[in-house]
């Protein structure tokens, strides 16, 4: 089994960070763009029971990979866990935690590949590797964005 967290301080409160996360385009801001993806089937948001399936390009192959979100604690906890798709186990923890008028996002992963426990050893480097690059993209556009509506919320209405 690998295991793989990525955190990062946004200076924006837990609610906005959090809220972001529920919008129902998130997913799409969320993903780089040297990673072609397709949403196939998308319902019930990230609450327990929410599924989203989609399409993930690797190489010159399509993947297809079906989510289910599980735990749910609003600001401060969600998970989803693979269905299907290329692993043979996926769970991620998204945590928010309120810090000094900001946010600790925090992304946990314990994944296994195909093959089992030598098939981790021999790639693990890789796929640790690679969740390093998507979580920076990811907590950079998360951090850009809830500053930015954390930002807009505090603006004072424009005088009419």
């Amino acid at each position: 089994m690998l295991r793989f967290v990525y955190s990062t301080r946004i200076g924006a409160p837990v609610e906005v960070v959090f809220a972001f996360h529920e919008k129902p385009e998130a997913l799409e801001l969320l993903t780089p763009p040297w990673q072609k993806m397709e949403i196939v089937h998308r319902e019930g948001g990230i609450r327990p029971g929410g599924e989203v399936e989609f399409r993930l390009r690797f190489g010159p192959f399509w993947l297809r990979w079906r989510a289910r979100h599980g735990e749910y604690q609003p600001n401060r906890l969600f998970t989803d866990e693979q269905v299907s798709g290329p692993f043979r186990k996926w769970i991620h923890r998204h945590r928010f935690a309120a810090v000094d008028g900001g946010t600790e996002l925090s992304d946990e992963i314990e994944c296994s590949l195909p093959g089992g426990a030598l098939t981790d050893l021999l790639f693990g480097w890789l796929v640790s590797f690679q969740l390093a690059r998507l979580f920076r993209f990811r907590h950079h556009v998360t951090r850009r964005v809830a500053e930015r509506m954390a930002r807009e919320a505090a603006e004072p209405p424009a005088a009419g």
